[in-house]
């Protein structure tokens, strides 16, 4: 099976496809102790990127305490930032 790529060789478009994530348990001392949450990496291809619409969905979809997006700073992906979201939107 191939590897999803955001880069489709065929017709040089950009397409959305899922992005990885993780499921976290924050402050445990033991397997399914702690505070859930998810961990959601998005690139620098990947125009949803600045999408607030499309995090609050993704984190309405979690329906945990809170989703967290790695999202990159620049282009060259070198320099990222977190942003929080619960399941009723971002988090300042």
């Amino acid at each position: 099976m191939p590897r999803p790529s955001y880069f489709d060789p065929h017709n040089k478009m950009i397409r959305p496809t899922k992005p990885p994530f993780f499921l976290v348990n924050a402050f445990a001392n033991e397997k399914h102790g702690g505070n859930q949450a998810a961990v959601v990496i998005l690139t620098a291809m990947d125009r949803r990127v600045n999408d607030v619409e499309y995090m609050s969905n993704i984190a309405r979809d979690f329906d945990l305490p809170m989703t967290a997006f790695v999202v990159p700073r620049n282009e060259d992906g070198t320099h990222y930032a977190i942003r929080w979201f619960t399941a009723s939107g971002a988090v300042s």
